[in-house]
């Protein structure tokens, strides 16, 4: 864990058809922070968030569904806004396709 308050971000740019989808990702977290989220942004709509801030003791599965892409890209990564001491773990990002 770290000493000092901390921000980081991890993402990735993904072309996709346009369309509905839904994106997961396992999540463990010390809780505490001021914010830590999955997110999905850049799809044609406004950023939309999956908070990780709270304590997740076990690798967890969490979601955001709904995502409506319309100009073809989509980006998805995790944000923390952290105290220090705090930590979040996330795997296995998913981005699947539910509806055109």
């Amino acid at each position: 864990s770290y000493a000092s308050a901390y921000k980081a971000a991890m993402y990735q740019n993904i072309t996709v058809p346009n369309g509905t989808y839904t994106l997961s990702a396992w999540v463990k977290s010390s809780g505490g922070q001021k914010a830590a989220n999955i997110f999905a942004k850049h799809f044609g709509a406004g950023e939309m968030d999956r908070a990780g801030n709270q304590s997740i003791g076990t690798w967890t599965k969490v979601g955001i569904s709904g995502i409506t892409v319309t100009n073809g890209s989509i980006q998805v990564g995790v944000a923390s806004d952290a105290n220090p001491g705090n930590w979040v773990n996330v795997d296995d990002f998913e981005l699947v396709q539910t509806g055109q």
